[in-house]
């Protein structure tokens, strides 16, 4: 496996970076590892946010979600008020997650999950489901919130055709 490290634009050159030499890089660094015969490049980590710009880059990119086996970093969140600032929040930063087997889902914030129309599912669809994760999560704020909250039952599950991930390669 080749991990890219880092990566740049010699002086930061804006006019570089809006001509698309970021992206001219990355598809030279694929050739170039292919040539080499390896089989999976690592783009290294994002931050675990499915709208995030760094996490949706890397997805164009055809990246997988997965959890490397050196990283033992957990984040635990539990809401104790949930208040208009908290319930913003959850419904505009989608995640991922990891279940009690460590398998990885994105999880989606609603008010009302019973509302969610056929369309805005093909959308989440549309912008987050990426190889590595087992489903889509869909939880109400309220839910999620509630004294007596049960933190792993979601309102709503969207499955998730499974994609197989490129082996460990060179």
């Amino acid at each position: 496996m080749v991990h890219f490290v880092i990566m740049g634009v010699l002086g930061g050159s804006q006019q570089l970076m809006e001509q698309g030499v970021v992206g001219a890089l990355n598809c030279l660094r694929i050739q170039w590892a292919n040539q080499q015969g390896y089989r999976t490049v690592n783009f290294l980590g994002a931050d675990p946010f499915l709208k995030g710009r760094l996490f949706q880059y890397k997805r164009k990119w055809g990246t997988a979600v997965s959890i490397p086996p050196y990283l033992h970093r957990q984040v635990w969140l539990q809401v104790r008020r949930n208040t208009p600032a908290v319930s913003y929040f959850l419904k505009e930063n989608p995640c991922i997650v990891m279940d009690g087997d460590g398998r990885l889902h994105g999880l989606i914030f609603v008010d009302d999950p019973h509302t969610v129309s056929a369309e805005t599912m093909e959308e989440w669809k549309k912008h987050y489901v990426t190889p590595g994760l087992s489903a889509l999560l869909v939880r109400s704020v309220g839910s999620f919130a509630g004294d007596q909250a049960e933190p792993n039952v979601p309102d709503l599950i969207i499955p998730i055709q499974p994609v197989p991930i490129s082996g460990d390669g060179q």
